[in-house]
């Protein structure tokens, strides 16, 4: 089957023209050597030939009004999801229309350690929308790490758009890893390597459970995404109000401290990070 330029750009005006702002297609036959076994393209639709992959910022106007007291915490993930689900969605009748088999990629595998049926941040990699930064997420050129992933397989052949080459938004740059609470970022080491999903998973789940006690936020810790400087100016000139209005990243530096040392000296933490509860040999 001959590569087809024709459908890769009208499935991008698609995409763009629904609010996308973001596109990009992988080979599901090079590269992924960062995902797990079991959870590569093929292994999940083994006749894909194509790896689509959606970006919808999330430092648009769309956070303006979507405030906690009055659309709950995770107001502003539901709807940006939603959004992104739509475009996705639109996509997949698109392929089907056109006689071609396709798949949107969700959900978890093994939810006791939090790992995805396929990972979107791996996909992004590989479609040439951003690099891993230093705290393991995808990095991107114009809007850093704010940005959501959606994944759709196909069986229709796409051009691919290749690694994002020539831009290393970490290299000179250590913000994330002097400010995470939980030390989970090790700057000595080069991109993602230095990410210790392990102590950022179990962390994230303590401050759940620590605001569920004392109220107020529930959601993620998010100092490393709202403190990176990649794609600030971006963000400020859209209009962007941050969406996470309460919890620690809002914290005084003391409170935070305290808020921290809680977590990781608490017998839960200390028997997640003795039995590897989150660790990962892959990205």
């Amino acid at each position: 089957m001959a590569i087809s330029v024709e459908l890769t750009t009208n499935l991008k005006d698609l995409a763009t023209s629904k609010g996308g702002c973001l596109f990009g297609v992988a080979n599901p036959k090079v590269g992924f050597e960062k995902a797990l076994p079991g959870h590569r393209p093929l292994d999940i639709m083994p006749s894909c030939r194509s790896v689509i992959v959606i970006g919808v910022a999330t430092g648009t106007e769309m956070d303006r009004f979507l405030k906690p007291a009055t659309h709950g915490n995770d107001a502003f993930d539901r709807l940006s999801y939603l959004f992104l689900d739509s475009i996705l969605l639109s996509g997949k009748q698109f392929l089907e229309d056109k006689g071609y088999e396709s798949r949107v990629v969700e959900g978890m595998s093994d939810q006791r350690k939090s790992i995805p049926v396929l990972g979107y941040k791996v996909c992004a990699y590989e479609a040439g929308l951003g690099v891993y930064g230093r705290f393991g997420v995808i990095v991107t050129e114009r809007d850093g790490p704010s940005v959501n992933w959606g994944v759709l397989l196909t069986d229709a052949e796409l051009a691919s758009t290749g690694r994002l080459g020539g831009f290393e938004p970490c290299k000179d740059c250590t913000v994330c890893a002097a400010l995470c609470p939980a030390e989970a970022i090790d700057k000595a080491k080069p991109p993602p390597t230095g990410h210790d999903r392990g102590k950022c998973v179990s962390f994230v789940m303590g401050l759940r459970d620590y605001y569920s006690e004392v109220g107020g936020y529930r959601g993620h810790c998010g100092v490393c995404f709202e403190k990176c400087p990649v794609g600030r100016e971006v963000i400020v000139k859209t209009g962007f109000v941050e969406a996470r209005q309460s919890g620690i990243v809002h914290e005084t530096k003391e409170k935070a401290a305290e808020i921290a040392e809680t977590i990781v000296s608490s017998p839960k933490y200390l028997k997640e990070q003795a039995e590897n509860r989150y660790g990962v040999s892959s990205f």
